[in-house]
């Protein structure tokens, strides 16, 4: 089948929203490109379906219309009826000797990526994926979304083609840019490095990406724009000073007298962060576009008398889809490395007095990209434990409970982060791939380390 224009590509992708891969695979009149064993399994099917082939060209999958096709999963989000997007869209491999390092319009990026076809299907570990549901679909034109977007863009790529032209595509980083990354390919090993132009040290291989967090807010654009929510900020404002301005008056008030003003049961055991939305005057930081933009998440967390923090810090859910068999993606391919090296965190720290807590340290917190290799470490190890090397124990507790342990890392291995269920995942279980089941995991990072780590933007003022 020969897709001849713009809106037939549109009518055949509208009659896939809410069908299974397997169903499309019925639909096909040739399957050779599609091979279940095959990392990129689901995008081939969803090519052919558009009559594309195999292909590692440098123009679009439907060059005579110029609309690449691409494929990206979503999460559902666990007791909401809302949806994450699972990993970055990785686009073109970018040539550090061919790209073109002046204009924007003449770019490998541009050119391959100007129409993005975005589909986007629903992740379930838990089933085949060629049941996979098709949840929504996106037409990306850089000509026609808005101008500051595009102009982020545009400057993400300067950011990038920059370092290629100075000789430094070595420093290249995704967190250097907002929406546009330049991901690696690869690891850090010698057959994942390549020359540059302008210097004689060896740079990872990178591609374009799109970040998760600015396909989010395409997504909630399509499918839940009544949701969305702004702060109206001015636009040449700092977000993070617009969060410190917003709660700086807050500063020494008690949670208890907080929850008086604003009608909050103070025995809530969330009642710090529902604190925070009504200062803020929202119901969800989630559907913020000016945070979704920014890939900043507000957090709170409790301060000893004593001036040390309570509780350690979890993040992220250990996926054991991440560590099967026929997965070969590196640490730089997973959720765990997307998530700390594109994300920002402000944490709000309510510190104890007596019976109360009151607002008493704002902090900014990034992960810092010099103890990637140890968050690598912690990563690696899960991964081979999940593949066979776990070692699962039954053990009473001192009140006559039979629990289940496990050799995953731990606080007391002395890393900077452990692996342990969160309160509220301790009766729920998955499959590993090593074919047994255990307790959800989750990826925590050690207190301490998070606390050497704050910029702190307030100081302790009682």
């Amino acid at each position: 089948m020969e897709v001849k224009t713009e809106e037939q590509v549109l009518q055949l992708a509208n009659r896939i929203k809410n069908k299974s891969i397997n169903q499309i695979i019925k639909e096909l009149s040739n399957t050779n490109d599609v091979n279940l064993e095959d990392k990129g399994y689901v995008g081939y099917v969803i090519e052919s379906y558009f009559g594309v082939k195999r292909n590692n060209s440098s123009k679009p999958d439907l060059s005579h219309l110029g609309i690449e096709i691409k494929t990206t999963p979503l999460k559902k989000l666990k007791n909401k009826n809302e949806f994450s997007v699972k990993e970055r869209m990785v686009l073109n491999i970018i040539n550090f000797h061919q790209e073109n390092l002046e204009d924007f319009y003449q770019s490998s990026f541009f050119i391959k990526n100007k129409k993005i076809l975005m589909v986007f299907y629903l992740f379930n570990n838990e089933i085949s994926d060629k049941n996979y549901f098709i949840h929504t679909i996106n037409y990306h034109d850089l000509s026609k979304i808005s101008l500051k977007d595009l102009n982020i863009i545009k400057k993400d790529w300067e950011i990038i083609v920059n370092k290629i032209k100075t000789g430094r595509a070595h420093e290249l980083s995704e967190r250097l840019t907002k929406y546009l990354g330049a991901c690696p390919k690869g690891n850090k090993k010698s057959n994942s490095l390549v020359t540059q132009p302008f210097s004689d040290i060896k740079a990872m291989r990178r591609a374009y990406s799109f970040k998760p967090h600015y396909l989010k807010y395409l997504l909630m654009q399509d499918c839940y724009k009544d949701k969305l929510i702004k702060f109206n900020i001015n636009e040449n404002d700092n977000l993070v000073d617009f969060i410190f301005q917003k709660l700086f008056p807050y500063i020494n008030l008690t949670a208890k007298e907080l929850c008086k003003k604003f009608n909050i049961n103070y025995k809530r055991k969330d009642k710090h962060y529902a604190i925070l939305k009504e200062i803020f005057g929202i119901n969800s930081f989630n559907n913020v576009e000016e945070l979704l933009k920014e890939n900043i998440k507000i957090r709170t967390y409790t301060i000893k008398p004593n001036n040390v923090i309570q509780e350690e810090f979890p993040f992220l859910i250990v996926n054991p889809h991440e560590f099967e068999y026929k997965n070969e993606n590196s640490f730089y391919d997973s959720e765990l490395y997307n998530y700390f090296i594109n994300t920002k965190f402000i944490f709000v720290g309510f510190k104890k007095d007596d019976d109360n807590t009151y607002i008493a340290k704002i902090s900014y917190f990034e992960f810092p990209e010099k103890y990637l290799n140890k968050l690598e470490t912690i990563w690696n190890d899960t991964r081979r434990k999940f593949q066979g090397e776990i070692i699962l124990n039954l053990k009473y507790t001192k009140k006559g409970k039979i629990i289940t342990t496990n050799n995953l890392i731990s606080k007391k291995n002395g890393y900077i982060g452990h692996i342990r269920p969160r309160a509220q995942d301790k009766n729920n279980e998955y499959w590993i791939p090593c074919d047994k089941k255990i307790t959800r995991q989750c990826y925590w990072l050690n207190k301490e380390f998070v606390q050497e780590n704050f910029k702190y933007l307030t100081k302790d003022f009682k």
